[in-house]
């Protein structure tokens, strides 16, 4: 479905995690932790101030632990499972 989406967009993969990810902290009560509530701010923050996309048509693989989808380091990947 991603593929076929006509609009700017990127996809965020959190690996091994379910509905309500979290980077580097713990859940509680179906509230994200505040590193990953700063990072969706932030997100929004930015579409509503017009700026671009930083991985536009990317789908980004974020490992568990690690430092978020603005990492220098982050995988970009199209498939994340093994067939």
């Amino acid at each position: 479905m991603f593929d076929q989406l006509t609009a700017p967009a990127e996809l965020w993969v959190f690996a091994d995690q379910h509905h309500m990810p979290s980077i580097g902290g713990t859940e509680s009560a179906g509230t994200p932790s505040a590193p990953l509530h700063g990072v969706m701010c932030d997100w929004l923050r930015d579409r509503f101030a017009d700026k671009p996309l930083r991985h536009p048509g990317e789908i980004l693989y974020i490992e568990a632990n690690s430092a978020g989808p603005n990492s220098p380091t982050l995988v970009r990947k199209r498939q994340w499972y093994e067939s």
